[in-house]
């Protein structure tokens, strides 16, 4: 088995596809059972209300 790279409710910055950074912390790690990969749940706030992006993978992902 695979260690993890994050544990949930480590400090993250994802930095999405239009190339945007987003501070947040790891919520849930999950396993894409089509390519056996880590994926991601991520927490942050956005207009004061709590938000969460599924399935992020680890290459979106550094430590804040």
């Amino acid at each position: 088995m695979k260690e993890k790279k994050f544990i949930v409710g480590t400090g993250v910055i994802v930095t999405l596809k239009n190339g945007e950074e987003i501070h947040g912390t790891i919520a849930s790690v999950d396993t894409n059972l089509c390519t056996w990969e880590e994926e991601y749940s991520v927490n942050y706030v956005k207009y004061n209300e709590l938000w969460t992006i599924l399935g992020v993978p680890a290459s979106n992902i550094k430590l804040a």
